[in-house]
């Protein structure tokens, strides 16, 4: 290599060198500079401090130019959001999502038993029609009436046969019961009499029975819907009307269950024209009993929840008009239920008569009398 070449070699080294020892020191300025930035900024400053105040020392301040003092387009703004967020927030939390198919599913408050059955058909009513809770309680409470309708008019067909020959039945009852204590001959002949009659009138009286298919649905509807409003299930507290908002509190006004008392003391009146009441005097006294019992189950309705005061309001109007509906003799013909005339329509007993067959059924039997025997004296014969 020639001595100029390496002169140039020697010199474009040393300016490599020279600049990368200027790269460094250039570096540490900055890192330096960048420590003394981070110090200052650990110095404390006053919480939430507003941009246009001084953190320094302070200055007298003129009360007559801080009147003056106008906020900023900014902070307006800001305030602005904060208030529409803010109702924003409010309004989502008071908008409650739907209830969807496997909800009450999920609160274990579906099961094959009547209550769990009767929630499974609310839910379905309120998912698939996307009716308010309010008129979903009525839609399922007239559903479930209805399906009992059928086993209703085939009860009172066979009850309204069965009922002007009650006395003539009672009689064979009666045999019928006597004949247990007696032969087997006595017992047979009995039981054939008492199926010939049967058979002549065309009478099924275990039909009269049907009835009793409605008290399994009437339960599940009370505990079904006492259980459906009494668990957190958010959407019953909007029912979508305006005058009966929250489902699962108490009747503040006590309207509902005013209104129920009313209702079942006025069907108790209208269905005691289908009794036998000249045949059986007890039922009608009975049927006083509950409209007295009536008066103090109201303190204990109106503590139930208007959801379940709901469902039972509208299972009573039901019945009351599906009662004065099959009192019509159009309807009855229509039916083939035998007409009752007035003369065998069966009429409640006024209170005071009720409150005087009570106090003869508790009154206290008088003890039985037994005559003292005399004394028989008998003469002693000489014996011979």
């Amino acid at each position: 290599m020639s001595f100029t070449a390496r002169l140039s070699l020697g010199v474009r080294h040393g300016a490599f060198m020279s600049s990368s020892v200027g790269l460094r020191r250039s570096n540490a300025r900055l890192f330096s500079a960048l420590l003394q930035n981070h110090a200052v900024s650990r110095v404390p400053r006053a919480p939430f401090a507003p941009r246009f105040l001084s953190t320094g020392p302070s200055e007298p301040v003129n009360p007559t130019e801080l009147a003056k003092l106008e906020p900023s387009a900014e902070l307006i703004q800001d305030a602005s959001l904060v208030s529409d967020g803010t109702e924003v927030v409010t309004g989502l939390a008071s908008q409650i999502p739907p209830l969807h198919y496997g909800d009450l599913a999920a609160l274990d408050l579906i099961s094959w038993t009547p209550a769990g059955l009767i929630r499974w058909s609310f839910e379905i009513i309120n998912v698939s029609t996307g009716l308010p809770w309010f008129w979903t309680i009525v839609a399922g409470t007239v559903f479930w009436r209805v399906a009992c309708l059928p086993f209703s008019i085939i009860s009172l067909r066979e009850s309204a046969k069965m009922q002007p020959l009650a006395k003539k039945m009672g009689d064979l009852r009666q045999a019928m019961t006597n004949a247990v204590s007696g032969s087997e001959i006595d017992r047979a002949r009995a039981n054939a009499d008492y199926t010939l009659f049967n058979r002549e009138h065309n009478l099924q009286p275990l039909r009269a029975m049907y009835g009793i298919v409605q008290l399994p649905i009437t339960l599940g509807l009370f505990f079904g819907m006492q259980k459906l409003t009494t668990l957190p299930v958010a959407q019953l507290t909007q029912s979508g009307v305006a005058f009966l908002q929250d489902l699962t509190v108490p009747d503040p006004t006590y309207i509902l269950p005013a209104a129920l008392l009313a209702l079942i003391n006025v069907q108790i009146n209208v269905g005691a024209k289908d009794m036998d009441l000249a045949g059986r005097p007890e039922m009608g006294h009975m049927m006083n009993g509950l409209r007295v019992l009536s008066l103090a189950g109201f303190f204990v309705m109106s503590n139930f929840t208007t959801g379940l005061m709901l469902s039972m309001l509208t299972t009573s109007v039901f019945t009351l008009m599906q009662t004065v509906a099959l009192q019509r003799p159009f309807i009855r013909m229509l039916l083939n239920i035998r007409v009752v005339p007035k003369t065998e329509q069966g009429r409640l007993p006024s209170m005071m008569e009720s409150a005087r067959a009570l106090r003869e059924y508790l009154q206290p039997a008088p003890p039985p009398k037994f005559s003292r025997p005399r004394r028989v004296t008998q003469q002693l014969k000489p014996r011979k």
